[in-house]
């Protein structure tokens, strides 16, 4: 049942805590790819300012799209040693 659906049978005052695409919030995978599409786009429109605002997360991959990137950067960075990985859908 889709919630437009049902909408109109809720209480006044009843709230409802879940929205549609909210994953593209709260997977980790999509909220980066936003992220950086923000960015991209701020970029463009000669808006760095703002889009370095955007500098509070981590340099992240998302593999396998950005396994190239990701070896190039491993390479260059040998003398970091530390990387984490985290599994797509894995909480843990």
């Amino acid at each position: 049942m889709h919630f437009d659906e049902v909408r109109h049978q809720l209480a006044p005052h009843v709230r409802v805590n879940h929205f549609r695409n909210h994953n593209e919030l709260t997977h980790k995978g999509h909220m980066v790819k936003n992220f950086k599409r923000m960015i991209s786009n701020l970029r463009r429109e000669d808006r760095a300012s703002e889009a370095a605002q955007y500098d509070f997360f981590p340099v992240t991959y998302l593999l396998p799209m950005e396994y190239g990137v990701f070896v190039e950067d491993f390479k260059r960075q040998a003398d970091k040693p530390i990387w984490i990985a985290k599994p797509t859908g894995k909480a843990q």
